[in-house]
């Protein structure tokens, strides 16, 4: 089956944080002005449409996505993992003056907050 996906295509970073992380109510924190040494960092091509695309070719589907990448080094590390994938990027849209999108993950207790730059 062909499919055609439209989502976000960005760079995660998942960082699984040390004890010095806490949770206070339903916020995570940590000490401001302090280095925290984190137990694993994890970084991987992401974003919704990546993440969609990348499971429907797992079913033997053909499948093309409409998206956006920087110029740069993470642009293209997507990029290369689409095509490693068997998703097509002739919709990918490659801007030169952006910087590609990132999300920075922090899991705690099973739990994930999202920083995310698109």
């Amino acid at each position: 089956m062909k499919v055609t996906i439209a989502g976000s295509l960005v760079m995660d970073i998942t960082i699984y944080p040390s004890e010095k992380f806490r949770l206070m109510k339903d916020f995570i924190a940590f000490p401001f002005d302090y280095k925290i040494q984190v137990n694993k960092i994890f970084v991987e091509a992401g974003g919704s449409g990546f993440n969609v695309a990348s499971a429907l070719t797992n079913f033997k589907n053909k499948v093309s996505l409409f998206g956006k990448v920087g110029s740069d080094t993470y642009g293209k590390i997507i990029l290369k993992e689409m095509k490693k994938r068997k998703i097509s990027t002739k919709n990918v849209e490659v801007i030169s003056q952006d910087m590609t999108g990132f999300s920075l993950i922090f899991l705690y207790e099973g739990e994930k907050t999202i920083l995310t730059y698109r």
